[in-house]
């Protein structure tokens, strides 16, 4: 028998994981959250802000490099850790699980992007849609950014020339284009990791010895994976909020007035807290179903054991109690809990960082 037959004959047999397609309706709560987000600002954001009249340094080729260096900087970063963490969710999935739960898997994945891409390139009309720069005021970018110059905009370069005329600004729209492409799949590749933590490889048992044991492990592996994606998404979205703020603060150093630049940074601060917010609300709408899933499964489990009997030792009880722990509202102040909260919050205190300019490392 080839190997193509084989493949054929046990493709239920492989992997040892699957996903119960009813969790896979938590991927609705991401997208909620970004289409509340990007109605607010479509709808109760100016984004038509007409900042023609600020005055620029003219000719300010070394201020504006700086900004682009930075941005660049950033983007570089964001699209490394972007791409680790979608390598490491495809060889998760691919290596652990059953083939059709990693086709359900993969079909909510790419609907969720496909709705995170509608925002950042299709924009609906409905939405009042918009690009980030236009809260800051567009002909200011366009201004700040024109008078640079890329070596990729010749005629006969890759970029073929279409950047000519805007200078920096229509070059670094179109990679922002490419970015959006990459984080959407990074952001539902981290979503589908923590989903994916309430994967079984198979029945649960709580009446007997071994099925307990074997619970046991399962929730402690799931335990880890719900860290492990919530650690992931607060790195993700916490240099995503770099790399924004990278890009809001590239023209503040051509503004010539004091007093305006002022006034200008503390409008990106403004909505960059907002950004802040929303990725910190994203990361919430699937970190806290998970968590009660997983809460339930655990304290279930805990019963079990206690009922069972003899069969199972103080001991025992003691070190599933250490490993797998379960609802306890006193646990609340405790290490662990502090470093979920940090993660869960990291993009506001990025956004919060980022006034000071210096601290963020790119803004």
């Amino acid at each position: 028998m080839s190997r193509l037959q084989n493949f054929i004959a046990n493709w239920r047999d492989i992997g040892e994981m699957r996903i119960a397609p009813r969790y896979l309706i938590i991927f609705l709560f991401p997208v909620i959250v970004l289409i509340t987000a990007e109605y607010l600002l479509g709808n109760y954001g100016d984004h038509a802000l007409d900042l023609s009249h600020v005055a620029l340094a003219q000719h300010d080729t070394l201020g504006e490099l700086a900004g682009r260096y930075r941005y660049m900087a950033a983007v570089f970063f964001y699209l490394a850790v972007s791409v680790s963490l979608i390598l490491v969710f495809a060889f998760e999935l691919g290596s652990q699980h059953k083939l059709l739960s990693i086709l359900s898997t993969l079909l909510a994945l790419f609907a969720a992007v496909g709705v995170a891409l509608v925002f950042s390139i299709l924009e609906p009309v409905q939405m009042n849609s918009f690009e980030s720069y236009q809260l800051l005021g567009e002909s200011l970018y366009r201004r700040a950014l024109g008078v640079g110059k890329l070596a990729g905009c010749g005629a006969e370069t890759p970029m073929n020339g279409d950047c000519l005329k805007g200078g920096a600004f229509n070059a670094l729209i179109q990679l922002n284009g490419t970015v959006n492409i990459v984080s959407a799949l990074a952001s539902a590749s981290v979503i589908a990791g923590m989903i994916l933590a309430l994967s079984r490889s198979g029945p649960v048992d709580l009446e007997t010895r071994e099925g307990l044991l074997q619970e046991a492990k399962a929730l402690e592996a799931s335990q880890a994976a719900t860290r492990r994606y919530l650690y992931a998404s607060g790195i993700l979205l916490t240099v995503g909020m770099s790399m924004g703020l990278a890009w809001m603060n590239w023209p503040n150093a051509l503004i010539v007035d004091d007093a305006t630049r002022d006034m200008h940074g503390k409008l990106v601060d403004g909505v960059s807290l907002f950004r802040g917010v929303s990725y910190s609300v994203l990361i919430m709408s699937y970190y806290l179903p998970v968590s009660l899933v997983l809460m339930v499964r655990t304290n279930t489990f805990h019963a079990a054991a206690e009922a069972h009997g003899s069969d199972i030792t103080p001991k025992e009880l003691e070190a599933w109690d250490a490993r797998i722990g379960g609802f306890d509202i006193n646990k609340i102040a405790s290490l662990d809990a502090m470093k979920a909260i940090l993660a869960i919050v990291s993009p506001i205190l990025t956004s919060a960082l980022g006034s000071f300019g210096s601290l963020t490392g790119f803004g």
